[in-house]
């Protein structure tokens, strides 16, 4: 993982049940039990968890980040999950 990132206040279970949506426009978001302070790419590393994918999520997305994923950062936050 980047050591020299910053830390920001994150959801952390930032994925499609806990988005509520009215027509083409976000209203809220719920489940805040995860919240906390961490390194500025884990947020968007854990939305891309292939375990929280829903169909149509990676679309999204893909569209809202668009170009190169943060692979490296992806991969580490899988293989961590993965052994713990």
């Amino acid at each position: 993982f980047p050591r020299n990132c910053g830390v920001h206040f994150a959801h952390m279970d930032l994925v499609p049940r806990n988005i509520i949506v009215d027509g083409k426009k976000i209203t809220g978001i719920i489940d805040w039990e995860l919240a906390e302070f961490y390194p500025e790419y884990w947020e968007y590393a854990r939305m891309h968890d292939p375990d929280s994918m829903t169909p149509g999520w990676d679309h999204l997305l893909r569209m809202i980040f668009p170009g190169e994923q943060r692979e490296a950062e992806i991969n580490a936050l899988c293989k961590l999950e993965s052994e713990l």
